[in-house]
């Protein structure tokens, strides 16, 4: 299945592109998209060629792509996922059409009782192993980046932003069609959002409270958001 939106242990394989790449262009804004969870689909060509044409250097913004996804070996997606494991060769032609700065195709999430049990939240335990990869880029290369684009590997991506560089920084945005097909997070709240529902998420069941709407509970990935960092929501259209 794909979506179409409107933009053992942890075994670590970096492409490691020359920092010098951007240098042409310091005042460019500069975006990482982490492309998480199963496989799923992200090895035909329709998914990975639009999100690398999605996601396209231009004169104003430059990109860098990180993967971190599971192959379905070790665990299981859900019902309306991966059925059954994929090989590595399935992600190949993804990988070369991308070239990606950090790559993670060994992601498996960490044991134990989850406090929101939405299934999405798993996105967000590899979106923070992302992460991990995109602060050690910066360290590497010395600069940091504006944005960060969370992207599923069964999304086929459309457009482009306008202007990243005019993009409010106080808001989450977010596609239209799943509400985790696309996410653009600002990169100085990166970090707090991740670790509120990645490895945050990993402690006991907080139960459903219904006198709360859907946006606003606690099983809701979204809810959670809301409740415990702030951050308002918009709505991404690319």
């Amino acid at each position: 299945m794909r979506r179409h939106a409107g933009t053992s242990g942890m075994t670590t394989t970096r492409e490691a592109p020359s920092c010098s790449r951007h240098d042409n262009a310091p005042d460019r804004t500069r975006v990482a998209v982490c492309i998480v969870g199963f496989a799923r689909t992200f090895g035909h060509p329709v998914v990975h060629r639009s999100i690398a044409n999605t996601f396209r250097d231009s004169p104003q913004t430059a990109f860098d792509i990180f993967v971190v996804i599971s192959l379905g070996d070790k665990e299981q997606d859900t019902a309306k996922g991966q059925r059954y494991p994929l090989g590595a060769d399935s992600v190949n032609a993804a990988r070369k059409v991308l070239r990606p700065t950090g790559w993670d195709q060994a992601s498996l999430r960490a044991e134990g009782p989850r406090a929101c049990k939405d299934p999405c939240m798993a996105q967000f335990e590899r979106l923070e192993q992302c992460g991990a990869l995109v602060a050690a880029e910066e360290l590497r290369c010395g600069r940091t980046y504006s944005w960060v684009a969370k992207v599923r590997t069964d999304t086929v991506v459309h457009g482009s932003i306008a202007s990243w560089a005019q993009l409010n920084t106080s808001f989450l945005w977010k596609d239209r069609w799943a509400g985790d097909s696309l996410v653009l997070l600002p990169r100085d709240r990166f970090d707090a959002i991740v670790r509120e529902l990645g490895s945050g998420n990993i402690r006991e069941y907080a139960p459903f409270n219904s006198s709360r709407s859907r946006a606003s509970q606690p099983e809701s990935c979204w809810g959670m958001l809301g409740l415990g960092l702030g951050l308002g929501l918009g709505l991404a259209q690319p």
